[in-house]
């Protein structure tokens, strides 16, 4: 079985991918790895209730033995995670990854971002905490209709447990898996000039950036350990949600609440069609001009938004 599991990561890869960008993609997995093992320590202590969840976390954070470590680990490793995502759907965008015949492998690609973008909302608002109830408030308001099946935002802590430790996990196991077949399919033929083996060459490099990665998360949680638990709502003045949520969070101050909602889900479906789309505008030397227009509003309006609400 172990030589069979080997055989299956002997492929061509080509090798300009020996460079920190194109290892991305393993990256996110060995957080996602981290995450899974944290995750399970904390769940252990953890009560999926309105008031058990900011207790527990409490509780986990400073009475617990190495909890703060544990729990400043997970939510480095988080952080960590999103950005490795992101990063590697910016090359991808960028190096024209979903060009035939590679577009399926780019619908999974985007719905292991959504789903990445999933994990880090479930699990901030899990903490339950008057900063966690006040920026799941704005994030079920960009859920337009949706938000009135989820209750109030203290309400939703289980709904959000259990999508957090089962849904979620399940769908982007499925959808990892799903990608690395499709990748593999897409590779060069073995024996084909300026590649390199997948195994040990490249794995070997990814677990190399990856094990840098979780250096550099166990630094975080040493550095800088999680705050304690605040309940009380005054104290939070100004709610501001995780930095990777900064954009929607920023549209909606910009645009009325009920159109927030559809916005994101054009560019939801937008980013699904590029492929596609990008294909048809690669016909005509003005069209290609508005292909780089469009990829660059997908890539700096989110960054924009993400500016304009930390400097405002």
């Amino acid at each position: 079985m172990a030589l069979g599991a080997v055989g299956r990561l002997a492929f061509a890869v080509p090798r300009e991918i020996e460079r920190y960008p194109f290892a991305l993609g393993g990256t996110a997995m060995v957080l996602f790895a981290v995450q899974v093992v944290t995750g399970l320590l904390l769940a252990s202590r953890y009560v999926p209730t309105p008031t058990g969840a900011p207790e527990s976390v409490g509780v986990i954070t400073q009475a617990v033995a190495f909890g703060w470590f544990v729990r400043g680990v997970h939510r480095a490793a988080a952080s960590l995670m999103v950005a490795a995502v992101l990063l590697h759907f910016a090359r991808a965008l960028l190096g024209g990854a979903g060009a035939p015949p590679r577009q399926v492998t780019w619908l999974t690609g985007v719905g292991l971002l959504v789903l990445t973008l999933a994990f880090g909302f479930s699990g901030y608002a899990l903490v339950g905490d008057a900063d966690a109830v006040a920026a799941t408030a704005v994030g079920l308001q960009l859920m337009g209709p949706l938000r009135a099946l989820c209750g109030a935002p203290r309400e939703v802590i289980g709904r959000l447990y259990v999508l957090h430790v089962a849904a979620l996990p399940v769908l982007a196991l499925a959808a990892g898996l799903a990608h690395v077949v499709l990748v593999r399919r897409h590779s060069p033929a073995e024996g084909e000039p300026d590649t390199i083996p997948h195994w040990p060459d490249h794995t070997l490099f990814q677990a190399f950036v990856g094990a840098g990665a979780v250096t550099i998360a166990v630094a975080i949680a040493l550095l800088a350990p999680p705050a304690p638990v605040v309940t009380d709502a005054v104290a939070v003045a100004s709610p501001r949600p995780e930095w990777y949520f900064l954009p929607p969070y920023a549209l909606l101050k910009l645009v009325p609440r009920v159109a927030a909602a559809p916005l994101l889900v054009v560019a939801c479906v937008l980013l699904c069609a590029w492929p596609w789309l990008e294909a048809r505008l690669a016909r005509g030397p003005r069209l290609k001009i508005a292909a780089v227009a469009l990829r660059a509003v997908l890539l700096l309006g989110p960054l924009a938004l993400a500016l304009w609400e930390a400097l405002t």
